[in-house]
């Protein structure tokens, strides 16, 4: 995918290039993220393995718990879900027969 996008640098099609290695990257994610979850119960066999994939979680778990405690996060989600509301409203109203 890079060198494709480096083809498409190389004549001129930037915006072309950068969609190639967007698109690149979200097939990289998505792959690894498969295949993480298809061998995770083998790998959770070898003991190092286990105790950082446990260890990051916790971590990352934590850490997701303070960040949706702030006032912040709240007021922005409150935002969100009254324009998804809102927006839902909107459309549902264009398509009222």
């Amino acid at each position: 995918m890079k060198l494709l996008a480096l083809w498409f640098i190389a004549h001129g099609k930037y915006a072309t290039a950068l969609t190639v290695l967007i698109v690149g990257k979200m097939l990289a994610t998505a792959i690894l993220a498969r295949l993480y979850r298809v061998l995770r119960p083998t790998l959770m066999t070898i003991r190092w393995f286990a105790w950082a994939d446990t260890t990051f979680f916790h971590w990352r778990d934590k850490i997701y718990a303070f960040v949706k405690s702030l006032p912040a996060w709240q007021q922005g989600r409150e935002l969100i879900l009254r324009m998804r509301t809102y927006l839902t409203g909107l459309v549902a109203g264009w398509f009222a027969r």
